[in-house]
This record gives C-alpha cells, sequence and structure tokens, in this order.
C-alpha cells in the first residue's frame, strides 16, 4: 500500500494502537504492516502444511492468565526459514480454534496450504501460535512483494548492527522501526508485567538517529513504517525525558521538533526495553 499524505501515518498507526489494547491483541494482527508482524514474531517461515492434528490441544494464551484455549495444531515443512529457529527443518504451529471456526483465519488451516508464518513461541507447549493474519498464502496476489519486505526485515532484525549502519537510509530507518517494536510493542502485546531495562547504548544512538533522518511525511513504499509511532512507543518502556517536544498540532512542526530532539539526545538518551519479569506457570 502506497502511503502519499502525511495524514495517512495516523492510519498505520490507528489499527496498531487498537489491537494492542485487546485481550487477544498477540494473536490478531489482520491489518498491521509487515513490519509490525516480523517485529513480533519469535518465529517466520516459508513452507508448507503437511499434517493438521485432528484433536485440538488444550493450552494457556498467556502464561499468567489461567483460562484455557483450544489450538489446531499444524506441521509446517520448512523451505526457507527467515528468523528465529534457523537450522529447523520442521515447526509445529497452531492457530487458535475459535479464530479457525468464526473463519479469522482465511483461509483455515490445511494440508497442503504454502506460504510464510509470522508465529509466536507459546508460553508453555512445543508449538509457535499463529496469529489471525499472521499466515500470507502463496497464492496471494502481493505474496512476493510481501516476502521480499519480510526477507528483508528479517535479515536486519538478525543483525541488527550492521543494518543500522547500513549504505541506504531506508534500511536503517527500517532495522529503527524494527527494533523499538520488538523491544516495547512486543512485549506489551502479551499482557504479562514486564521491567524496563536499557538497551547498549551504541544501539540506542543508532536508532535514534536512524529515526531523526527519517521521512516522517512519506514513508517509504510498501515498508508502512512511521517513525512517529515508533518514537511514541519509546516512551512506553520508560518516561521520556520533560524536553521532549509534545505534540504541537501541527504534524510538520511537530516532525522537526522531535527530529531535532533525537539528533540532539542520541548520545544521551538511552532507550529502554520492556522485559517479563513473570514465570510462566504449567
Amino acid at each position: 500500500m502506497k502511503m502519499q499524505r502525511p495524514l495517512l501515518l495516523a492510519g498505520v498507526c490507528a489499527p496498531v494502537l487498537f489491537l494492542a489494547t485487546t485481550s487477544y491483541s498477540y494473536i490478531t494482527v489482520p491489518k498491521e504492516p509487515i513490519p509490525n508482524k516480523i517485529a513480533q514474531a519469535d518465529c517466520v517461515v516459508v513452507g508448507k502444511i503437511t499434517a493438521v492434528e485432528p484433536k485440538p490441544v488444550s493450552a494457556r494464551l498467556y502464561g499468567h492468565i489461567d483460562s484455557k484455549f483450544e489450538f489446531v495444531v499444524a506441521d509446517v515443512e520448512v523451505s526457507e526459514p527467515l528468523f528465529g529457529p534457523k537450522a529447523a527443518k520442521k515447526v509445529r504451529v497452531a492457530f487458535l480454534g475459535f479464530q479457525v471456526k468464526s473463519g479469522e483465519h482465511k483461509p483455515a488451516p490445511a494440508v497442503g496450504q504454502e506460504g510464510c508464518f509470522y508465529a509466536v513461541k507459546h508460553c508453555t507447549e512445543d508449538f509457535y501460535v499463529v496469529p489471525a493474519g499472521g499466515f500470507h498464502d502463496k497464492n496471494g496476489k502481493d505474496f512476493e512483494k510481501e516476502l521480499a519486505l519480510t526477507r528483508r526485515g528479517c535479515k536486519f532484525l538478525a543483525e541488527p548492527n550492521p543494518a543500522l549502519k547500513a549504505k541506504e537510509r531506508q534500511d536503517r530507518v527500517l532495522t529503527a522501526y524494527l527494533l523499538v517494536l520488538r523491544y516495547t510493542y512486543a512485549p506489551m502485546r502479551l499482557r504479562g508485567k514486564n521491567e524496563a531495562k536499557p538497551i547498549d547504548a551504541e544501539q540506542s544512538k543508532l536508532i535514534l538517529l536512524a529515526l531523526a533522518e527519517a521521512d516522517w511525511d512519506r514513508p517509504a513504499e510498501q515498508m508502512e513504517v512511521s517513525p512517529r509511532y515508533a518514537v511514541n512507543l519509546l516512551g512506553e518502556a520508560a518516561p521520556l525525558p520533560k524536553s521532549f517536544p509534545t505534540n504541537a498540532g501541527d504534524l510538520k512542526k511537530d516532525a522537526a521538533a522531535r527530529k531535532q530532539w533525537l539528533q540532539d539526545n542520541a548520545e544521551s538518551y538511552r532507550i529502554h526495553q520492556l522485559v517479563p519479569v513473570m514465570a510462566s506457570k504449567k
């Protein structure tokens, strides 16, 4: 999707903010852009479903909540591991049962389906949960473009520091965006108790400088990356300093002030990462 007007920046953020506040947030990602799906995933693979288990598995959805749900579990033969279990030739994935029955998973998991899976490690079981919207069918009209961006994002996330120093600005911006979401947005989705810890100082500086040099008016075509949203997320892990510019109501003036702050404070401000502190129950 091409974003050509500053106003559409809000369109990128709105569904994300909504989903991040729902009780089943991490297993619902239908409207989120590809970078968001990569950032919240523990396993991204291209493969084919070779078997679907006949009986559902009853398990917790979150480690800190006692309620159990039924999962439809499938085996995926991996043709291209992109992120997570790099050496795996097969991974076990699961789809929330009520989402399969209600049609939220389109198509429903079936033997022979091929595509890209964006999945989250289950808190206690030996499978990865595929969110509604976390499977992109190989037959989809935009699959090749989506897969190209997925390959690129997974490569940057696997080796972020070189990517933050890449020659191309878009590569640096995409990497910074992925890292901010991974450090802040992804842990929030799991709804557990987290504590904020500072990340490596050099990486923090590179992320801030990349966000400062991004074009806040026109995100790169197909990437659907909003630097404004990433900067706002920084305050979710640890409060931003009082010197951080508040929204003045004018998008251009606001962007200019925030970009200047990022440049001026890249050395002194440290990004924080949300880290789970509550062990999963069995």
